[in-house]
């Protein structure tokens, strides 16, 4: 049934690591739980992330030394603008 009507996707990194996934729920909830649109049931659907996939793959693309991860540049850019007084 998944092939006919694809109800999950998931986020893949590296091939076979899933970070995210979306799920359809359809109209299941909706009618489980009476909420209905116009007379219909109620689509639904959650979205999940999964932090310590996502620190993994930061870290596999970034490196794990924070230091490495923003250019000098930007930072010194950010540390020397200077934040303008705010007119009442």
């Amino acid at each position: 049934m998944q092939r006919l009507d694809p109800v999950k996707t998931e986020f893949v990194f590296g091939g076979d690591l899933a970070v995210a996934s979306v799920n359809l729920h359809h109209g299941h909830f909706g009618s489980t739980f009476s909420i209905a649109r116009d007379g219909k049931p109620a689509h639904t659907a959650c979205l999940a992330f999964c932090i310590d996939r996502w620190v993994h793959m930061m870290c596999a693309v970034h490196g794990s030394d924070p230091a490495d991860w923003i250019l000098p540049d930007v930072l010194e850019t950010h540390s020397a603008r200077q934040r303008e007084p705010v007119n009442a």
